[in-house]
């Protein structure tokens, strides 16, 4: 039936047994007829009669220029414009664009027989019927390590994949009520729905099972201690005549023997209540007999590729790009809180498969719902895709594009317009800049190849062990046995607690500016002639730099006060370890977050938790002001800007002159007071650099600047001469 519909779906027509189709689905206990019949709701909704539905990717707005990464990524960039370009005049689709071939009658015809199908599945549970079975991918016993790129880095990857979802004894989430229920008492009664002998039978059959029957009297319901299930002890009824936590495992083999049966009561953390095990789907599909047709893999699969063709079905936009108001009932359907989490879990299943089809299809349906997608966040589908290991990023990629900027994280009060792109950005404390300017300037595409890869450039600095052995890792960390406690509960739902801001040692001596970090690009050994774009607005931002540098204080926030604001004790030294300082942030963070705390004073609070996290962050440079060395980064980059270019910058008058003076300002009053170490007053290289600015000399030295300070004793900016200047 499936072959035959699938191949002339257009002169067959709409097909009236889906409720029947749906129904028997959900309720046959055969593991085969119910995969069986999934794959025939496939070929009712996705017809091969109808060609290929799903909308062209829209050419991203990839800069003409290529980044100047290494090779990797800009071949990524140029297959992502190829790929796009081809894609958007091969493609077919139920409405042609301009000057593409309209699609045949019969295939007009499948198109619409699908649609009606679709409606009719909407129309009778069939979407949360569908997100049941994406949810079982979960249930998979053998996941796959997705092997990450990079070599060594990717064994890393498949790894630390493992580790996150390993181990010795699996999760006990159920709990169940042998002598039933009563949701209006809230205390054991007898069961309603069962017969005088089935208890007894129950009861005989646990027995002959292994199960120690002793009572402790008391109010404790009559019944075991404790149920033998294989090597597992599962605790009999409690005072409130529940019994468990048990596996589901341990719930299977108690099922297959009678003591647990449809009209049993079941709870989980979670739920909001316990319901009979006919009620959880999960359970009742997993107590079901025979062999299936699919794994719980293949299934989900199946699943999302239906999903994935009803969104199509069902364009949120017209011909004309407009969209569409209200938006189509698949898209409000599968974005609705009961869908929408469980779509994004798949993730953590790390099947590259899945990965991918998840990622497109939440970018398919939240594209053009701002509502549902400013508060995608709270999913965790961020954290899970930083947490997958794998290197198919680029619907990830995608969906991050579509998402990152519009996420409501800082509260609808806070004004976010003209902020950095690091704080606009939800993925701005989890991802160094460089990677978010490679997702904003030179699309999805090269953002994946970027994260995928390995990178030591003046516009990127990523490498393979940056990513698994700290952005993974810290990832996993912060959603702790979530991800395992999946296997066990599949319907189980994220609670969010935003994570924590990660630093990067790699980056401890760059200062990112525009679009390059300037300790490269000032490294003329490795990189003498790299190419500058914007020469202009990377002139900017230097100047801007500059000034924040020149007016930085002190944090007024000591280490002792951040360490008493996250409740930590300073270790030997007075050092904090950094696992001690996100543990921290995360439990005060899940107590105090506006999401958790809607409460004024718990605002207040989580604002201190954070100023004080950063404080940590900072060390011992945060108590200081300007950084001498960040001031000569500056001042080279200055440097290397007017040598090269100095007839593009000829026309412009240099607007740095109050800076130089300052920093000769605070050079003479530290050599006046004895100066410290570190600070900018305490930087002879600093103001040489800063001559050489003024002047468009060059200024190649290391990044100590040894070579400069050899040379002041000739310069007109040197230390002789400074008062002279102040003079001046």
């Amino acid at each position: 039936m499936a072959a035959a519909y699938s191949a002339h779906a257009g002169v067959i027509g709409p097909f009236e047994g889906i409720p029947h189709l749906l129904q028997l689905l959900d309720n046959t206990e055969q593991r085969s007829l119910r995969h069986a019949l999934l794959l025939f709701l496939q070929a009712l909704i996705a017809p091969t009669a109808a060609g290929d539905l799903t909308p062209a990717p829209v050419p991203s707005s990839t800069a003409t220029t290529l980044p100047n990464v290494s090779g990797s990524v800009a071949a990524a960039a140029a297959e992502t414009q190829h790929q796009s370009h081809t894609t958007s005049g091969n493609s077919s689709s139920s409405q042609p664009r301009p000057g593409q071939q309209k699609p045949s009658a019969a295939q007009a015809a499948a198109v619409r027989a699908a649609k009606a199908n679709g409606y009719l599945l909407m129309d009778h549970g069939g979407l949360q019927l569908l997100v049941d079975f994406v949810a079982g991918a979960h249930e998979c016993t053998e996941r796959r390590s997705a092997a990450a790129a990079g070599g060594a880095g990717g064994a890393a990857g498949a790894g630390h994949l493992i580790s996150s979802i390993s181990h010795a004894e699996a999760p006990k989430e159920w709990h169940f009520y042998p002598h039933g229920y009563s949701p209006d008492a809230q205390q054991p009664t007898p069961a309603a729905t069962s017969s005088s002998t089935e208890q007894p039978a129950a009861a005989a059959a646990a027995g002959s099972a292994g199960v120690h029957a002793s009572n402790t009297g008391g109010n404790r319901p009559h019944g075991p201690e404790f149920y033998q299930v294989g090597d597992e002890k599962v605790p009999g009824p409690d005072e409130s005549g529940r019994a468990g936590p048990l596996s589901k495992e341990a719930l299977r083999q108690l099922h297959s023997r009678g003591v647990i049966t449809h009209d049993t009561w079941m709870w989980a953390p979670g739920m909001q209540g316990p319901a009979r095990l006919a009620g959880v789907r999960e359970l009742c599909w997993m107590c079901c007999s025979g062999l299936g047709l699919l794994g719980p893999f293949e299934a989900a699969l199946v699943a999302l590729q239906i999903l994935q063709q009803l969104a199509s079905l069902q364009p949120a936009v017209d011909e004309f790009g407009a969209v569409l108001q209200p938006l189509p009932r698949a898209h409000i359907g599968l974005a609705d809180p009961a869908c929408l989490p469980h779509i994004a879990q798949v993730i953590l299943t790390g099947e590259p498969a899945l990965v991918s089809a998840a990622a497109s299809l939440l970018t398919c349906i939240l594209a053009h719902n701002r509502a549902a997608l400013s508060r995608l966040y709270l999913t965790g589908v961020f954290l899970f895709g930083l947490a997958y290991c794998g290197s198919n990023l680029e619907e990830l990629a995608g969906l991050f594009k579509t998402a990152h900027l519009v996420q409501g994280f800082r509260g609808a009060a806070e004004v976010t317009a003209g902020l950095p792109l690091f704080q606009r950005s939800y993925l701005g404390a989890l991802l160094p800049e460089s990677l978010l300017h490679m997702l904003e300037s030179y699309g999805p595409g090269v953002f994946a190849a970027a994260l995928a890869g390995d990178h030591n450039t003046p516009e990127i600095v990523w490498t393979a062990g940056m990513r698994q052995q700290r952005l993974i890792p810290a990832m996993l960390q912060h959603l702790g046995d979530f991800p395992h406690r999946l296997a066990q509960h599949c319907h189980a739902v994220y609670e969010y607690t935003p994570p924590p801001p990660l630093s990067w040692p790699e980056l401890a001596d760059e200062i990112w500016c525009h679009r390059f970090y300037l300790a490269n690009l000032c490294d003329e050994e490795r990189f003498r002639g790299w190419p500058v774009v914007e020469h202009i607005p990377l002139l900017q931002a230097l100047m801007q730099q500059w000034r924040a540098e020149l007016a930085r204080q002190p944090l007024a926030m000591s280490e002792g006060q951040a360490c008493e604001a996250l409740g930590l004790a300073p270790g030997p030294g007075g050092a904090v370890g950094e696992d001690d300082m996100r543990r921290a942030y995360r439990a005060l963070a899940r107590r105090y977050h506006p999401d958790k705390n809607p409460s004024p004073e718990a605002r207040a609070k989580f604002l201190q938790v954070q100023k004080a996290y950063e404080r940590l962050q900072a060390g011992a440079a945060g108590g200081q002001g300007p950084q001498a060395w960040r001031l000569n980064l500056m001042l080279r980059a200055q440097c290397i800007l007017f040598r090269r270019y100095g007839a593009v910058l000829a026309p412009y008058k240099y607007a740095g002159y109050p800076q130089l003076l300052e920093v000769l300002r605070q050079q003479q009053a530290g050599s006046a007071a004895g100066g410290k170490s570190g600070t900018a007053a305490d930087a002879p290289a600093s103001a040489d650099a800063a001559g050489s600015a003024a002047t468009g000399a060059d200024v190649t030295g290391s990044s100590s600047g040894s070579t400069a300070a050899g040379a002041a004793g000739s310069h007109f900016l040197s230390a002789e001469r400074v008062g002279q200047v102040l003079a001046a």
